[in-house]
């Protein structure tokens, strides 16, 4: 028995889940599956990676495929109720099945299975009919009979297909698709779209019916396919994170079959190719695809049962008009909302949910403003006066060159807040080398406040390697930010997840989108602007019960950075005027950014030093326990193969304890 199924999760579901090597649900899970499986809106608050969308999405996929596998239903439009007679009463959702009335006597149906095997050919028809839209239902066909499906008017013969009220395919079809929108009727077969087949030219409001023709054969049908609307909505802040999810949802649920359920990723900048209209389930997407699909009435969100809001702070944060505009358009009978991310207890955050949850449970695993315990996080105070390194004009870093006109590049004094500036812009790239180089970091993620910055450091990383490339260079590395395109984007992040090269250098656009296993470091090159960015950055690594280390260069005086207005968002521009005097400016306070980020830091961490390069930096407890490591070298090397055993017996014996009662089951059967 698996821990999962005593969670009401499904078999299929748990097969899938324990082929990625889930053997227990982690606490997120436990407490959020069975309440969105119980109904209700649900508002959860965890750790970065601690399972977040596993515990949204298995209960989701689950509610989502019974609901397509056990109602086998369509619209039912009253538009010629002379030619729908009783059984098109028209408005609501009737059941669908084939009629035992209008049938040929020798065609047998069972259910969705209709058997003929008389030598003439037997017709029939399905029980409800529909007047307008794009439907589509399945056809199997089971043995080598012939068969004929498609779609038939009621005044039409039952020998679809040879009179001008029915049109059918003929032989092993396998999709019978009617837009009624567009006048037309088309098939396809064993996967393969034959465009259309049929123009229409019938009145108005006309009722098509499914219908079938056999010969000495057997047919299996699935009418749940017909004019499935998206039951679920994921919204995600950034493309990588929607990417992820949309992977994670395609692997959860590898063994739903018959029907399949079909998923679909919208991102920004891409085509999208889905006809919503025609056949979907769930749709992940980032805000402003969806709300552009949404306005031109590509993405219908009328049985909409589930508004998924990822990294909901962020969302609300940054996309409020939009998600008010998809809100407003959801169905609110029978919705569940359910807001997930690390951080939900900012004041927008929670005034948002009072708006859109009824009596919504939290799930709160962590409090507020939490790190988790496996993070150290620690800094390095990136002070000009105590680090020289700003100097050295051999490795000169090309700075954002917002003080060009305001200081020299062979400038040595600090005593304007300009030259104070750029002395810090110089020094940080030298003191993440010296960084890198202290802790032998072979994988990191280094966060840098603009786009500017990352590829700036990322060519000062490669000079400094020797400008060699990939992992020929010892500070191989590659950029992740909204400038690159998607295909580069996924490219980039894959040669960092693969060990293709060493550091990926990134804005926030990928704090909340990347998740990479054992990640053991995270680089703040940069703070980020809010304390809760900080945690969902720092969030990367300590992921999955690892330990790991978050660095922080901070300055220790305010710098001058890029802050564009204009137009044409910095490319071109050179106006170093401060925004309130109408240029493209501000100061940046790291200062201030750093002192709730200060207060979270214990005073061991705080008062441990460590030597880096010569100069005294805060690393904390991480460091000081990373170098008495090799002193004990000879005798963990002599426990490690003890340790792993012990690890496999642990495991071995959680397994058979999972397993134990599927095995009394079985031992009681035989007896």
């Amino acid at each position: 028995m698996s821990a999962f199924e005593d969670l009401g999760v499904m078999p299929e579901i748990i097969q899938a889940v324990e082929e990625l090597d889930w053997i227990l649900p982690t606490p997120i899970q436990q407490d959020s599956i069975p309440l969105i499986l119980g109904g209700g809106d649900v508002l959860a608050a965890a750790e970065t990676g601690s399972g977040k969308t596993g515990a949204f999405a298995l209960p989701i996929l689950q509610i989502t495929y019974e609901t397509i596998n056990k109602k086998a239903a369509v619209p039912i439009e009253s538009a010629e109720q002379s030619d729908a007679n009783d059984e098109s009463t028209g408005g609501g959702v009737q059941q669908l099945a084939w009629s035992l009335e209008d049938r040929d006597k020798d065609l047998s149906i069972d259910g969705l299975v209709c058997q003929s095997r008389a030598a003439d050919w037997s017709g029939g028809r399905a029980t409800r009919g529909i007047s307008k839209g794009k439907y589509y239902y399945e056809a199997t066909v089971r043995d080598e009979g012939l068969c004929r499906v498609g779609w038939a008017l009621k005044r039409s013969s039952r020998s679809i297909g040879t009179d001008k009220y029915s049109w059918g395919y003929g032989g092993t079809g396998k999709k019978s698709h009617e837009d009624l929108d567009e006048g037309s009727i088309g098939f396809t077969k064993n996967g393969n779209d034959f465009g259309e087949a049929y123009h229409l030219n019938t009145p108005k409001g006309a009722i098509f019916y499914p219908a079938l023709l056999l010969k000495n054969a057997e047919i299996s049908f699935s009418f749940t396919t017909m004019n499935r609307k998206p039951l679920s909505l994921i919204i995600e802040p950034v493309r990588e994170l929607a990417d992820q999810t949309y992977s994670a949802i395609l692997n959860f649920s590898k063994y739903l079959t018959e029907p399949k359920i079909e998923a679909v990723l919208c991102l920004g900048g891409e085509k999208n190719n889905k006809d919503f209209r025609k056949q979907c389930d769930i749709v992940v997407g980032t805000p402003g695809i969806l709300e552009k699909l949404v306005k031109e009435d590509q993405l219908d969100l009328s049985a909409i049962r589930f508004f998924v809001l990822d990294e909901a702070d962020r969302l609300i944060k940054d996309n409020l008009p939009i998600l008010n505009y998809i809100y407003n358009r959801l169905p609110k009978t029978g919705l569940q909302v359910l807001l997930f991310s690390a951080t939900l207890h900012s004041d927008q955050v929670i005034r948002y949910a009072e708006q859109i949850t009824k009596n919504p449970t939290w799930v709160d695993l962590k409090g507020k403003d939490f790190i988790p315990d496996l993070i150290t996080h620690s800094y390095i105070k990136a002070d000009p006066t105590k680090f020289e390194d700003w100097k050295d004009v051999n490795h000169r870093f090309t700075t954002d060159g917002i003080h060009n006109n305001d200081v020299k590049q062979s400038e040595t004094k600090l005593k304007t807040d300009e030259q104070k500036s750029q002395a810090v812009k110089l020094l940080k790239p030298s003191l993440l080398v010296k960084c890198i180089r202290a802790f032998k970091m072979d994988q990191a993620l280094i966060f840098a406040r603009t786009r500017l910055d990352c590829d700036n450091l990322h060519r000062y990383l490669i000079e400094v390697g020797g400008g060699k490339s990939a992992l020929e260079n010892e500070f191989s590395s590659v950029c992740l930010h909204g400038d690159k395109g998607t295909a580069l984007r996924k490219e980039n992040l894959e040669k960092f997840k693969s060990g293709e090269v060493k550091y990926l250098i990134c804005t926030d656009v990928a704090s909340r989108g990347i998740d990479v296993q054992g990640l053991p470091f995270v680089i703040n090159y940069t703070l980020p602007d809010t304390f809760e960015d900080y945690i969902h950055r720092v969030g990367r690594v300590g992921r999955a019960d690892r330990i790991g280390l978050a660095i922080s260069i901070v300055s220790p005086y305010q710098e001058k950075v890029w802050f564009h207005t204009c137009r044409d968002k910095g490319r071109g521009c050179y106006n170093t005027k401060l925004t309130q005097d109408g240029g493209c400016s501000v100061w940046y306070d790291e200062p201030e950014l750093f002192k709730p980020i200060a207060e979270t830091l214990s005073p061991m961490e705080l008062d441990e030093n460590f030597s880096l390069g010569g100069e005294v930096v805060n690393f904390g407890k991480f460091a000081k326990e990373r170098a008495s490591t090799v002193e004990y070298k000879a005798h963990t090397d002599q426990l490690a193969p003890r340790v792993i055993e012990l690890a496999r017996l642990e495991e071995n014996i959680q397994i058979d304890f999972l397993s134990l009662p599927k095995k009394l089951a079985n031992s009681n059967k035989a007896v």
